[in-house]
């Protein structure tokens, strides 16, 4: 996807059109990436508030003393 040129089109009205569907075009791919980052922050901030639960749990102090419940012959990392 390029952005179209003013140079390659002989009316004016044609190189409206085409930007502005170049223009949707961007838009919707920068909704897409908003929407994973989104995803993505909030499977992180999942994952840590799960380890932070996990810690409480089992009474440890972070993540490294609760590998060692999980993984006591030390194979997690």
């Amino acid at each position: 996807m390029n952005r179209p040129k003013v140079e390659e089109f002989e009316f004016l009205e044609e190189y409206t059109e085409t930007l502005e569907i170049y223009c949707d075009q961007l838009e919707n791919k920068y909704s897409k990436l908003l929407d994973d980052v989104h995803d993505y922050r909030h499977e992180v901030q999942s994952m840590k508030v799960t380890v932070r639960n996990l810690c409480t749990h089992f009474g440890v102090d972070n993540e490294e003393e609760l590998m060692k419940i999980y993984m006591p012959d030390g194979k997690g990392k």
